[in-house]
């Protein structure tokens, strides 16, 4: 899934702050992320996609992975209410 060398391991910890993480790319050149909660934990703090014309929100269930590479522009919405929990594992 990965099939890269892993340069950096984060641990991301987000508390509900009234923010969101705009869309962006990523320095690394490719991010895989792994849930460490359930989105029934915290309200908001959606990861969203923009690609092809089109924003898409994976549902990220606790275990959920997602990868990407540093050509797809993301962000994550406004993080309403708890705390989001997820695992980095980046190639840099």
């Amino acid at each position: 899934m990965f099939n890269e060398s892993v340069s950096e391991i984060i641990v991301r910890r987000c508390q509900s702050h009234g923010k969101m993480i705009g869309f962006h790319i990523d320095h690394s050149k490719k991010t895989l992320q792994l849930a460490l909660n359930s989105e029934g934990d915290y309200k908001g703090g959606k990861l969203i996609y923009a690609t092809k014309g089109k924003l898409i929100k994976p549902h990220r269930a606790k275990g959920t992975v997602t990868v990407h590479n540093n050509q797809i522009v993301h962000g994550v919405t406004l993080l309403d209410e708890g705390v989001r929990y997820g695992l980095f594992f980046l190639h840099k």
